[in-house]
């Protein structure tokens, strides 16, 4: 039988079976389908995932996702990064998938790596989607945000439940009812999400073979550039923006004050913990009387903050670099290598203080009066600080992930920007006017620090 033939016979046997399955009812299976390899099916499975759209979806960063080891949790992310890069260079160029250049110089080794070869059910997969999570899986360092709960925000605004009384057990006879215990409830705090963006202008001379490594740099830029955005708003953040005087934003000009920006800056997003302590002033502050910090300002600190102060592991001290260097000379602060190998430790954490975490940020200002505030009178801003909370007390509320895309630029014409959004709140149960301080004294602030 020629080929001719044989072509022939098939696409009868096709017909006659499209028509047998359409006199039936059910749909006609495709002939000599493969399935997906099992190495595939194995790997994906580990994830929970049952297609790789599926895994795009996947949190990798996830504790439940442990147990799959360093080479499983780096092959995923490696998919998932070469699906960003092929979907943005395919916007780019405008181009198919399948026909760029990364396409079949990298991404098939990827799949490959999935244990699917060329004429595997899943080899031809393209992509139509990116990952739908960025920062805890690429390993970026939120020191700050990562402190606390995160609640997924279903609606914006979204109201979360305030427990102010927890159930304590209590004993019960055999076979004997227990009496309901109810939580008070009767608060809530309002999250509403606030969105958050950057914009960075792509170069002209892209072309497939520079895009793949520019693509990634950019990449981390923005998405690095939005933690920084809500380190600064949590720990800084005025939503009216009349605490402090300067911008600390490090891509605006020095000298550029707050209020010429207050549409724009991250620094009035929210409330962030600074202004709700200086709200409660004087019952949250302990001033250190422009001196070197020493244990007793801890000390009275975390006796400001009564029953939230008692565990250690709740707590955690949040300084500037140079009020850092000034801990590591008390008797009780032990660096990562004194704490040895068994410690707890947290993201960002460099040592600890009577079990207390201590976390050193950039962004946890510097410049500042005696009053604990940056002035406009520059030479006084000469003076640093200390915050001490409680981390099961504060909030951030998620309402939508970094999503990272090309889009075109808003006042030039034929030029492609890669802008990253995301929606992102901050909360606590301590008021932003501190009036609850009373009963909520979840923090507090060591100010007047000598530098």
């Amino acid at each position: 039988m020629n080929l001719k033939q044989t072509v022939a016979t098939l696409r009868k046997q096709v017909a006659t079976a499209k028509a047998k399955a359409a006199a039936s009812g059910k749909p006609a299976k495709p002939a000599n389908k493969k399935l997906m390899p099992k190495a595939a099916r194995t790997k994906l499975s580990g994830w929970g995932a049952k297609s790789f759209d599926a895994l795009l979806s996947v949190d990798t960063s996830d504790k439940k996702y442990a147990y799959l080891g360093a080479d499983e949790i780096a092959l995923a992310k490696q998919f998932k990064e070469d699906v960003d890069v092929l979907m943005i260079s395919a916007q780019l160029f405008k181009k198919d998938v399948k026909d760029l250049k990364y396409y079949n110089d990298n991404f098939q080794y990827t799949m490959k790596a999935f244990g699917i070869e060329s004429g595997d059910e899943g080899f031809e997969w393209i992509p139509t989607l990116v990952a739908s999570s960025y920062i805890d899986e690429f390993n970026l360092d939120r020191k700050v945000s990562g402190l606390f709960m995160e609640v997924r925000m279903p609606s914006n605004p979204f109201k979360w439940p305030v427990l102010t009384n927890g159930a304590v057990a209590r004993k019960l006879g055999q076979a004997t009812a227990g009496a309901k215990q109810v939580f008070n409830t009767d608060e809530t705090i309002q999250f509403d999400a606030v969105k958050l963006a950057n914009r960075y202008e792509l170069p002209e001379e892209l072309n497939e073979d520079s895009a793949p490594d520019i693509v990634r740099a950019i990449r981390i830029e923005l998405i690095e550039g939005q933690e920084k955005s809500v380190e600064i708003a949590i720990l800084e953040g005025d939503s009216t923006g009349a605490m402090h005087n300067f911008s600390q934003l490090p891509d605006v000009a020095g000298g550029t004050t707050i209020a010429s920006i207050l549409a724009t800056t991250p620094e009035t997003a929210w409330d962030g913990i600074r202004v709700r302590l200086q709200a409660a002033d004087p019952d949250s502050r302990v001033d250190v009387g422009d001196a070197a910090i020493s244990e007793s300002e801890l000390s009275d600190g975390r006796a400001k903050m009564g029953k939230f102060g008692v565990d250690p592991s709740q707590l955690v001290l949040i300084s500037g670099p140079k009020v850092y260097n000034q801990l590591l000379q008390l008797d009780d602060v032990r660096t990562m290598e004194q704490l040895g190998a068994k410690a707890t430790v947290i993201t960002g954490q460099l040592a600890a203080y009577e079990g207390m975490p201590v976390i050193v940020s950039e962004y946890l200002r510097e410049d500042l009066d005696t009053t604990g505030v940056n002035s406009a009178t520059v030479p006084n801003n000469i003076r640093g600080s200390v915050l001490m909370v409680n981390r099961k007390r504060w909030f951030t509320g998620l309402r939508r992930p970094v999503q990272v895309r090309v889009d075109s630029n808003k006042t030039e014409l034929d030029v492609l920007d890669m802008v990253s959004f995301q929606r992102y709140a901050f909360q606590a149960v301590l008021k932003a006017d501190g009036s609850n301080y009373a009963t909520e004294s979840s923090g507090a602030e060591i100010f007047n620090i000598a530098l």
